[in-house]
């Protein structure tokens, strides 16, 4: 479900002027909420008058208008019970109003009161018809407001909802009759009390403990003696919370019940849909849900249009397991096509954008992506409405029709709810940027991606990621100080999306809005949700979706400023990530920790075990089971972005994990990274070559027979990818042996029939840059750059070397830094003197300086090595050509 909130309802307001019966109402902080009996909610921004100055504490202000704010569509039958309460924004200073909403069906509903966006839903929270919400707010609370909420009504059972999930935690009975409840503090943070009335007048007092979900009951009165009076509310006192009123209503006033004032909704003008929007669901809205109040919605679906419209979907696209569909409807498979993609490629920025000239033409659309093409057009000509340069100039680009004022845009949020916003007048084309953090997050989203995507559907060569950026600073500058911006815990939800077009939008907003933000303010909010991080919070503080969006904002800000993080905050918030590394309760966790970790290295390596993350990424990269490719790609492009930043520790633990890995199988995983990084990346395994093809050579040891025979195969593979990638080893087929030249300067020949150390050449003083076998293998020619040398050799150990060979390279205490150990008791040249030999021959050369003081990565490439006779070598070093007579 994860992108479900980004489908895109789009309302047409019916042309007849709806009537319908209001069955409740609530007043809530400048709202005012009327539920209909055709169980559509209607969400009206009140405007009071003015209060009597001298009058501090006068009655309160009139309301002289009501605007209609949203229409909330999700209900199936009559609206029996409203009740809002509020919770923390993305800061301190900042709360948000949530309306939670009851029908007679017994389905309770949770909803943003300012966007309509619906963030819960239980359609089976309550047995009978609940008629009361009350909600528990006396006891401690968490950053997402009050734990519970307390639900009653036609039932002789009342019930307590998780305020957060809205579960059913308890369930008590002990009525004859219906159940009328109010909430009253209790003695202390933990406790509340509960006053329930039933319609046989029987009054009871119950003590509700949060820590132990138990509710005793307290003192039981008889309130009533009149035989024909009924119970039919009990409302707390608000200006004394340790009273409550008791209304009483007549039997033949009970009767009565169901007559109720009638309103008129709203008029609009007719609008009939001009264009096809493709998606993988059906129509949903207000006529499904029977009401009187005709609103056809379509929805559209934005991951069904952004999967249509990339044919070639690159490995980090998955569709999505949820379906983000409603349970009414059916989404169906993407169509895909070969078309070449042109953007989003999973490639670095830098390699995707591709010159005009450099690619083929695209592919025709398939009929399906052309409707998707077209409708996307539509649905951002709506959305994007603005004047200012960059809107204009996207208009003009992609030609986008101009947006239609009268048709109204919503949201989709849990479980297929809907809201629509009322359309806004002419002079208010900006008014949705105005609303809430959460709808403009969500429209800069929308907006981003299907930017992207048509641009790259239709072939232009833009560069679509700097117009993004510019696109979010000039709504900001254009609306001016209205302008709600985006929220971060809703950006860290997307962020986590499977989706790489909504990732890497996400990921643009979000650095948009901090880039936007004053030093204070940054401060400001890493202060506030570095309470939240899931190595610095309490478990029952707040919830684990809360702790790992914390996680992620500030990981998100750490990667790309660690200065921005104090020491504290860097460290709790690296510990963070390595928790929801290895948390396997959602996929969405761990993904986002693997990419944190990895592109903010750098900052995090000081205060984790980086060779303990990097074993952890090595398991995931060579799982191989299919619900885990998402993870396992991801985790190899993060071992990749961990390898640049820290060669030698990348070199280090792959070695390690080599030797300490006791199936075939993890071996096999392991021993195909270092091919894949010879191939793509050779430079970031250069330092460590004398380690891994050490540890390759002892993967085929002959005394494991079970070992050798299932890594022969992709051991002598792995050589040979080593030995085309890097001009410092080189190995002789004929007579199976192996020459790796070190940082330090001595040459180290394998046999690898026995998988032993076979002789050590000693003689260069500095790096060996280059070996080569001759034909017959008997003779060796290396080169060292920096010393300025060629050597040839004609390795025998003789009968002590022989015995020595079987010893270990490196000792067991040998530096982790590159190369051959650092030149400490790990040196190659400290092994005994029986296992070494010196020189036949030796020749000098001279090269500009800029070669010699350049780094040995940089040769690479550069440098060539190879007998071109029996008794001659040749050595290319760029354009300098050297040949060499034994």
């Amino acid at each position: 479900m994860a992108s479900a909130s980004l489908s895109i309802p789009i309302a047409f307001w019916s042309q007849s002027t709806p009537t319908a019966t209001i069955s409740a109402t609530l007043a809530c902080d400048g709202y005012v909420v009327a539920g209909l009996e055709e169980g559509l909610i209607w969400v009206f921004k009140a405007t009071c008058g003015p209060t009597e100055e001298s009058s501090v504490d006068g009655p309160p202000k009139d309301i002289v208008s009501l605007e209609p704010c949203t229409l909330l569509v999700g209900h199936s039958s009559r609206i029996t019970a409203l009740q809002s309460m509020h919770v923390e924004g993305d800061t301190k200073s900042t709360y948000e109003w949530i309306l939670i909403s009851a029908s007679e069906d017994g389905e309770v509903k949770k909803w943003n009161l300012v966007d309509g966006r619906c963030l819960q839903s239980n359609p089976f929270a309550f047995i009978g018809v609940p008629t009361y919400l009350g909600v528990i707010s006396t006891v401690e609370k968490t950053v997402s407001g009050p734990k519970f909420i307390l639900c009653a009504g036609l039932s002789n059972e009342a019930c307590i909802l998780d305020a957060t999930s809205l579960e059913v935690v308890r369930v008590w009975g002990g009525h004859q009759d219906w159940v009328y409840c109010a909430v009253l503090p209790g003695d202390d943070q933990h406790q509340s009390r509960i006053l329930s009335v039933s319609a046989d007048c029987k009054l009871s007092l119950w003590i509700f403990d949060a820590a132990s979900l138990a509710v005793v009951k307290s003192k039981v009165f008889e309130i009533c003696s009149n035989t024909n009076d009924s119970i039919v509310s009990l409302v707390p006192c608000h200006q004394d919370s340790t009273w409550a009123a008791l209304v009483t209503r007549s039997n033949v006033q009970l009767q009565q019940r169901n007559s109720h004032p009638k309103v008129d909704v709203l008029e609009h003008s007719a609008m009939e849909p001009r264009y096809e929007v493709p998606s993988g669901e059906s129509s949903v809205g207000a006529t499904a849900t029977g009401s009187k109040a005709t609103v056809p919605v379509v929805v559209m679906n934005l991951k069904y249009v952004l999967t249509t419209l990339s044919p070639t979907r690159n490995a980090d696209q998955q569709p999505d397991p949820s379906g983000s569909k409603s349970s009414t409807v059916s989404s169906p498979e993407p169509q895909v096509s070969t078309r070449h993609r042109r953007i989003f490629s999973g490639q670095s920025r830098a390699s995707a954008k591709t010159k005009t000239g450099a690619v083929d033409e695209p592919a025709a659309l398939s009929e399906m992506a052309q409707k998707c093409l077209r409708a996307a057009k539509v649905v951002l000509g709506l959305l994007v409405t603005e004047d200012d340069a960059y809107a204009v100039s996207i208009r003009n680009l992609l030609d986008i029709p101009p947006p239609t004022k009268a048709i109204a845009l919503g949201l989709r949020g849990a479980h297929g709810n809907i809201s629509i916003r009322a359309p806004v007048s002419e002079s208010e084309v900006s008014d949705s940027w105005c609303v809430s953090p959460t709808v403009t997050a969500s429209k800069l989203i929308v907006i981003l991606s299907l930017s992207k995507m048509i641009a790259a559907a239709q072939g232009l060569d833009v560069d679509m990621d700097t117009w993004s950026k510019g696109y979010c600073n000039a709504t900001q500058d254009s609306v001016g100080k209205k302008f709600c911006p985006p929220s971060f815990s809703f950006l860290a939800k997307y962020w986590q999306d499977p989706q790489v077009e909504i990732q890497e939008v996400t990921k643009t907003i979000l650095l948009s809005a901090i880039g936007r933000m004053s030093k204070a303010d940054i401060a400001s909010l890493v202060k506030y949700w570095a309470a939240f991080l899931p190595a610095a919070a309490l478990p029952d503080s707040c919830s684990s979706q809360f702790m790992a969006r914390s996680a992620i904002i500030l990981g998100i800000i750490g990667a790309e400023d660690a200065e921005a993080l104090p020491e504290k905050v860097r460290k709790l918030a690296a510990l963070s990530l390595t928790i929801l590394l290895n948390d396997d309760s959602r996929v969405s966790y761990k993904v986002a920790s693997i990419d944190l970790l990895s592109q903010g290295f750098a900052s995090w390596q000081p205060f984790i075990r980086a060779d303990a993350v990097l074993k952890t990424l090595f398991l995931m990269a060579m799982d191989t089971h299919a619900a885990n490719s998402l993870v396992s790609r991801r985790a190899r492009r993060a071992i990749a972005q961990i390898a640049l930043v820290n060669p030698a520790l990348f070199a280090t633990t792959l070695t390690q994990d080599i030797l300490d890995s006791k199936r075939p199988s993890d071996r096999t995983g392991l021993l195909k990274l270092i091919s894949v990084f010879s191939r793509k990346n050779p430079a970031v395994l250069y330092n460590g070559i004398p380690r891994l093809a050490e540890a390759i050579v002892k993967s085929l040891d002959p005394n494991v027979p079970n070992m050798r025979e299932s890594l022969l195969p992709v051991g002598t593979s792995v050589l040979l990818d080593l030995v085309q990638s890097y001009p410092q080893l080189d190995v002789h087929v004929g007579s199976q042996k192996l020459a790796v030249g070190t940082a330090e300067g001595p040459i180290v020949v394998y046999d690898l029939q026995t998988a032993t150390r076979w002789q050590i050449l000693e003689g260069h003083t500095k790096t060996a840059s280059a070996v080569a076998f001759s034909r017959d293998g008997k003779t060796i020619v290396s080169c060292s750059v920096k010393e300025g040398s060629v050597r040839f050799w004609q390795p025998n150990p003789g009968f002590f070397g022989m015995l020595m060979g079987g010893s270990s390279l490196w000792g067991p205490k040998s530096s982790s830094s590159g190369g051959g150990g650092g030149g400490g008791s790990g040196h190659p040249g400290s092994m005994p003197s029986l296992s070494s030999q010196q020189s036949s021959r030796s020749f000098d050369f001279a090269l500009q300086e800029s070669i010699v003081t350049g780094s040995e990565e940089q040769l690479l490439n550069h440098i060539r090595l190879e007998w071109t006779g029996d008794r001659v070598a040749k050595l290319s070093i760029y354009d300098h050509i050297m040949s060499f007579n034994v």
